[in-house]
C-alpha cells in the first residue's frame, strides 16, 4: 500500500509517536480503489478538530470519493517531516459553503520517507483546460516533462498564467492509451508548472502506473524524487 511506503514504526516511551497536529491545518486524504494502489481521488481539506480516534476536517471543494473506493490514508507534515494513517471516510453534510467529513483513525499514525512515488521524466503533449469560478475555459497545449502517481510537471508557455490552488483537466495520449485527469497548481519551478492529481480513473490511473514502469526500464537514472 502506498500509504505507509517506506515507513517505519516509530516509538515513544512504549507508546506509538504522533505528529504534532496543531501544527498542521492542511491535511491530505489519498482515497484508493484496490491494493494496488490505484488512486481515485485525492482531497486537501482543513483539520478543524482532532482527537486519538478521528479527525474533523472541512473542505471548500467536494469531497465525493467514490463508494468503490477500498481504503482511505490521511498524510500530515509537521516539523519532523509527513505523517501517514489508515482512515475511514464519513461525510457530514455542508454548511456555509463547506463541505465536512469524519475521518476515523484505523491505524497509528506513521512517519514516511520523502519518496511516495517515483516521478520520471516524459516528453508527452498535453491539453489543459482551466476551470474558473466554476467555468472551463479554452484548452491550453503545453507539454507534460514529468510524471508519477499523484503528480504531474507541466511545461506551459510563458504567456499563460497560472495560479497557486488553480485546477485545470488535462488530456494527453500515453504511449499506453489516452488518460485525462482533475489536477490543481501545487507549485511552479521556472517554466514547469506542478501539478498534484485530484481525480483520475482506475482505468487511466492504471495506465500511468505502466508509463512510469515502463520510462524506469528504459531510464533507471532518471527517477526523481516526488516530493
Amino acid at each position: 500500500m502506498a500509504w505507509d511506503d517506506g515507513a517505519e514504526e516509530d516509538y515513544d516511551s512504549d507508546e506509538y509517536a504522533t505528529p504534532r497536529l496543531s501544527s498542521t491545518p492542511l491535511i491530505k486524504v489519498y482515497c484508493y480503489l484496490d491494493d494496488n494502489d490505484t488512486l481515485e481521488a485525492i482531497y486537501r481539506p482543513r483539520l478543524v478538530y482532532d482527537s486519538d480516534s478521528q479527525l474533523l476536517v472541512e473542505s471548500d471543494q467536494p469531497m465525493r470519493p467514490s463508494p468503490a473506493c477500498k481504503y482511505f490514508a490521511a498524510e500530515v507534515v509537521d516539523e519532523e517531516g509527513p505523517w501517514r494513517a489508515l482512515v475511514d471516510f464519513q461525510k457530514i453534510g455542508t454548511s456555509n459553503n463547506l463541505y465536512y467529513a469524519r475521518l476515523p483513525l484505523l491505524s497509528h499514525w506513521k512517519r514516511i520517507q520523502r519518496r511516495r512515488a517515483f516521478r520520471v521524466q516524459a516528453d508527452v503533449e498535453v491539453l489543459i483546460t482551466p476551470f474558473r469560478d466554476g467555468v472551463s475555459r479554452e484548452q491550453i497545449p503545453g507539454k507534460i516533462k514529468d510524471i508519477s502517481a499523484t503528480g504531474v510537471g507541466i511545461e506551459i508557455g510563458p504567456e499563460v498564467v497560472v495560479v497557486l490552488g488553480e485546477t485545470f483537466h488535462l488530456s494527453c495520449n500515453l504511449p499506453q492509451g489516452p488518460i485525462s485527469a482533475d489536477v490543481v497548481v501545487a507549485n511552479v519551478r521556472g517554466p514547469i508548472v506542478g501539478c498534484e492529481i485530484l481525480s483520475v480513473s482506475a482505468q487511466h490511473s492504471r495506465l500511468i502506473g505502466a508509463y512510469i514502469f515502463s520510462q524506469q526500464v528504459r531510464r533507471p537514472d532518471d527517477d526523481l524524487d516526488d516530493d
